[in-house]
């Protein structure tokens, strides 16, 4: 199988993750995005950067605009050459104070998107 080439993009930026909900059904998608301008991945860690889940709003909050559960799961796979090799991470969708956790399009839900932090 052939490689693809290097084109100079951080592989964080060409990572998918399945979404799961823990305690209902259903699944989705979404990706990750951190703005790492120059620097690498152990610079993001070391100078605190956000990463983001970018997925849809539909796939975190109902047609009132609350959290459609407590947490979703995603799903990270640290070593490509292991595919066998999951790590699930749960990430909350409300803050310890009752907000919600992602960001969202000035216009709101009619932006399907939403950034998760």
């Amino acid at each position: 199988m052939a490689s693809v080439p290097d084109s100079g993009v951080h592989p964080i930026y060409t990572t998918v993750t399945p979404i799961l909900y823990p305690n209902r059904s259903g699944h989705a998608t979404g990706f990750f995005y951190v703005d790492l301008g120059d620097s690498d991945s152990d610079e993001v860690e070391q100078t605190g950067e956000q990463i983001y889940l970018i997925t849809n709003h539909h796939v975190v909050a109902n047609e009132d605009d609350n959290p459609i559960c407590d947490s979703i799961r995603i799903i990270i796979r640290p070593d490509s050459q292991d595919l066998a090799d999951l790590q699930y991470h749960d990430i909350d969708l409300r803050d310890n104070s009752g907000n919600t956790c992602w960001l969202e399009h000035p216009e709101g839900s009619g932006i399907d998107v939403v950034a998760i932090h």
